[in-house]
């Protein structure tokens, strides 16, 4: 069972005692709702048929509908991890520009149709990967540079249960000050206005004190109860205020929890967004594995 682990390590105290720039913040514009943007995870793998652009359109504005003021949202996975030994490859879907040991690449680019609606639309949109061994910070380069023109494209997006995961018993490397710092320029350089995300179901895998404008993703799941699940989601934003937190709900081991409700992305959803300060912003995402049986309640 993922469960979220909080502990504040001496190191990140004395940053916050001493308002030290390792814990770096970036002006981000104004809270103007509790849920900021809502949406939904695309994978290749977690729902099947893989649903069109129109579909998924339907189900991210379907989700965003539960909260006013919410811009419609995706994490987007354009990168998964093959492999079963202890050396893991990422498989983009897309073709790179230079090689990346450890990274497969596609001749043709399978996400162009679906971010040319984002556009159109005005969606948010984080393309995410599970990087396996490969260089982050070439991978996070290539990935924004090949996607910089799309006004939908938000940032990056890192998996980190799955960098470098061989051998972590589904754990992931943690991910340093110094490695995120260096994605963070890395995009940046790409164009000033991204910002990634990094996720995983316990902080000790996270950078301990660099924060810039980074967005910090729980996917923990099997939490019992709606009050557990909310106490866990509360210390994690209290965590990382005043940076942006994104819950990643709807796992089929929560499904006791959220299949009592009639709109259990709102109702679930917005309990946890009270957990953020006011000044912090809050993102709401449903898994693709339990998209459809969520969605069909709504109806």
């Amino acid at each position: 069972m993922k469960k979220t682990k909080i502990i504040l390590t001496a190191l990140s105290m004395t940053c916050i005692l001493l308002n030290l720039s390792c814990k770096k913040s970036t002006p981000k514009q104004p809270k103007t709702a509790p849920v900021s943007f809502a949406g939904v995870r695309a994978s290749n793998y977690g729902i099947k048929p893989f649903p069109s652009v129109k579909e998924w359109s339907a189900y991210a504005e379907k989700v965003s509908e539960s909260f006013p003021g919410s811009a419609p949202a995706f994490v987007w996975i354009v990168g998964h991890v093959e492999g079963n030994g202890i050396q893991k490859n990422c498989m983009v879907n897309f073709p790179l520009e230079k090689p990346i040991e450890y990274v497969n690449d596609f001749p043709v680019d399978e996400n162009e149709d679906f971010l040319k609606v984002c556009d159109e639309k005005g969606y948010k949109v984080w393309l995410q990967v599970e990087p396996g061994d490969a260089d982050l910070v070439s991978l996070a380069y290539q990935t924004m540079k090949h996607y910089k023109n799309h006004p939908s494209v938000q940032g990056f997006g890192v998996d980190v249960e799955w960098y470098r995961s061989g051998g972590t018993d589904g754990y992931g490397t943690p991910l340093t000050d110094d490695l995120a710092k260096k994605i963070d320029k890395a995009i940046k350089k790409v164009d000033p206005r991204f910002n990634y995300f990094v996720k995983h179901w316990d902080s000790e895998w996270l950078p301990p004190t660099y924060r810039s404008d980074i967005i910090f993703v729980n996917d923990s799941q099997g939490h019992g109860s709606l009050k557990a699940m909310t106490k866990s989601f509360k210390e994690w934003a209290e965590y990382y205020s005043p940076n942006t937190v994104v819950y990643q709900i709807g796992y089929e081991s929560d499904y006791k929890i959220w299949s009592q409700y009639a709109n259990p992305v709102q109702e679930i959803g917005s309990v946890l967004a009270e957990g953020c300060s006011e000044d912090q912003h809050c993102g709401i995402i449903w898994v693709d594995f339990t998209l459809k049986k969520m969605i069909n309640k709504l109806k």
